[in-house]
């Protein structure tokens, strides 16, 4: 064999003998970090903590019910249950103990509709609400009135429908001019236009810091509206002193 060849050969049972060690040394470090991290207690996800920032009558909180954000807009403050007027079909009938749960829209857009479901004892349990402003709060019942009996387990709180302003008004002052009044709302056509279609106010009720009842209540104007006209709708929800309007929604 030549110089040349043994010197080749030599080299190539020197990378060799580099390779192994490179990959031995891998496999170790390898597995002393498998082992570490397996071994290394991991840090748990911190829960949230249940807090009722209002005052609100008839509303305790349960302490143990789950409770944190759903999603980048959406945040559970607490759940409880709710003594009181049952307002989230308009009937205000008086109930005792109905589930509830205060949440906050986090994000910088008002919320049309919203749906978040929980199981209480293994049974689904349902909380709608709709025309939630960015930066405010709402106290929504169960929907079918779920009464807690105080030692049923609450578990899988989450978000299951949302949706946002699609077709609604907001900035509507240039087109309507609103009178409101206990019990009453009167609305004046000054766009300069005739409207032809249905026009519906929305409004909902706010007191001790926070929205009342996932329902918005709606005031319709059928028939449309000539430019200059006035119609008056009955609206028994309707409070100068608590109630809120949002928006509105009007075709031409």
């Amino acid at each position: 064999m030549s110089y040349q060849s043994k010197r080749n050969n030599a080299k190539r049972d020197t990378w060799i003998v580099i390779g192994f060690a490179v990959f031995v040394l891998l496999f170790t470090a390898g597995t002393v970090l498998f082992f570490s991290l397996k071994n290394d207690p991991q840090p748990e996800i911190e829960k949230a903590v249940p807090e009722m920032p209002y005052e609100v009558p008839g509303f305790t909180m349960l302490d143990t019910a789950p409770c944190g954000d759903l999603n980048k807009t959406l945040s559970v403050s607490c759940m409880g249950t709710f003594s009181g007027a049952f307002v989230e079909d308009g009937s205000d009938e008086q109930v005792q103990n109905v589930l509830a749960l205060v949440v906050r829209n986090t994000g910088e857009e008002l919320l049309e509709y919203g749906l978040i479901t929980a199981e209480c004892d293994g049974e689904a349990v349902t909380f709608e609400f709709s025309g939630l402003p960015a930066a405010c709060s709402v106290l929504v019942m169960e929907k079918n009135r779920t009464v807690y009996d105080g030692s049923a387990e609450i578990a899988d709180l989450s978000c299951e429908q949302m949706a946002m302003p699609v077709d609604i008004v907001l900035d509507f002052e240039n087109d309507f001019s609103l009178y409101p009044s206990d019990g009453v709302i009167n609305l004046e056509n000054i766009s300069g236009s005739d409207f032809e279609s249905d026009i519906s106010v929305y409004y909902k009720n706010f007191e001790y810091g926070l929205f009342l009842g996932g329902i918005t209540y709606r005031a319709r104007f059928s028939g449309g509206m000539e430019d200059g006209q006035m119609k008056q709708s009955i609206q028994p929800h309707y409070s100068l002193e608590k109630s809120a309007i949002l928006y509105m929604s009007y075709g031409q």
